[in-house]
């Protein structure tokens, strides 16, 4: 074997390694799910292992340019015990009135992130430093790490407006996932678990990752993530670290759903604006929960009707667990001669503040619907 094999086959060895073992998001996925998140903070131990790899950032869409900043944050001085937070009835806060990050070492001896309505502990061992960087879409929020470890939290934030389309993290969706994606639970919230994967941002191309993609309260279509990079070598006891540092995320304060009896309201406003937008949404009646009758030459997200569609077509809005609110719009037509009978359903999200969510075009007409093409 010449000199440049040998070399390659080392190093590769090394990437094999240190690849996270079968099952450790699964692994993940129990823990967390033996987590009773949304009554309050959990205590969490996390085995003080350095030298072992965690990185936290958003879904990488502009992550390459950003700059790794190195100054540590300082303790806070209010103490060592984490403060007490009470759930509050009042609406999920949208991340421009969330508080300020900070750090601190909780009684328990480990390290206390807590941030723009996200929260985790790890250990206390590790350097922190404060971020604030990057652009109004997507920002670095804070960092974290010893030697091989690094930590970097990061929040991408969509602004809604006219013509704007865009989900929520919904369980219930089979098509809000994709190529090895799967749906979990994560602080109390809907989350994605991405499939593992071969990278690194900070400690190098070709490391084994792992991300999840977390909801934000109060937003649609906003995200934070889970990014977890496992340096090399990898120890055993790497993975107990991270299924703790993951197991440990919560949301601060706690998420609660909107109250239901706004629900009416809301759907009306909301339909209000969406048939503003497009008369594919003139015959849903403005109360929730009612129906009406009529004919209709389009569908919400989909192309024009070759010929008009008698149908009947009804609003139902629901709270959503992440402090925004779910309207399924459903339209029914009957059989006749040149068609079967069918149901058409349209999910619109609405923010906590309001804002509505365009249903995402679909790439294929469904099978049932008439007249098309």
């Amino acid at each position: 074997m010449n000199p440049e094999d040998r070399l390659s086959s080392m190093f590769h060895r090394r990437l094999d390694n240190a690849r996270p073992s079968a099952g450790l998001e699964e692994r993940i996925v129990d823990r967390i799910a033996a987590v009773d998140r949304p009554r309050g903070r959990p205590h969490v131990a996390l085995a003080a292992v350095l030298g072992l790899g965690v990185v936290l950032v958003l879904v990488p869409l502009v992550v390459g340019g950003l700059a790794w900043l190195s100054e540590s944050n300082s303790p806070s001085p209010s103490g060592s015990a984490t403060p007490s937070v009470s759930p509050s009835a009042s609406p999920t806060p949208a991340p421009s009135a969330w508080p300020s990050s900070s750090v601190w070492v909780t009684a328990d001896g480990l390290a206390h992130y807590s941030g723009y309505g996200l929260a985790f502990d790890y250990p206390a061992s590790w350097q922190s430093h404060e971020l604030d960087q990057g652009t109004p879409m997507f920002k670095e929020i804070a960092s974290f790490g010893s030697g091989e470890v690094e930590v970097v939290v990061s929040l991408l934030s969509v602004a809604a407006g006219p013509h704007q389309s865009g989900a929520a993290i919904d369980p219930d969706d089979p098509a809000g996932i994709q190529n090895g994606q799967a749906y979990t639970t994560i602080g109390g919230l809907p989350a994605i678990q991405e499939p593992t994967q071969r990278s690194g941002i900070r400690l190098g191309y070709g490391y084994p990752s792992l991300r999840w993609t977390l909801s934000v309260p109060g937003k649609v279509a906003d995200r934070f993530a889970v990014y977890v990079t496992i340096g090399l070598p990898a120890a055993p006891s790497i993975e107990d670290q991270v299924e703790a540092l993951v197991a440990s995320i919560r949301y601060e304060p706690p998420v609660s759903a909107p109250d239901a009896s706004d629900g009416p309201g809301i759907a009306a406003g909301a339909l209000n604006q969406l048939r503003a937008e497009s008369d594919a949404y003139s015959c849903f009646p403005n109360e929730s929960g009612t129906s009406s009758t009529s004919v209709v030459t389009r569908l919400p997200a989909l192309p024009d009707l070759r010929k008009a569609l008698p149908v009947a077509c009804s609003a139902q809005i629901e709270p959503w667990v992440t402090g925004i609110w779910k309207m399924t719009l459903t339209e029914s037509w009957t059989a006749a001669e040149d068609r079967a009978s069918g149901t058409y359903v349209t999910v619109v999200w609405i923010d906590a503040d309001g804002a509505v969510w365009l249903p995402p075009p679909l790439e294929e007409v469904p099978s049932d619907v008439p007249y098309w093409p």
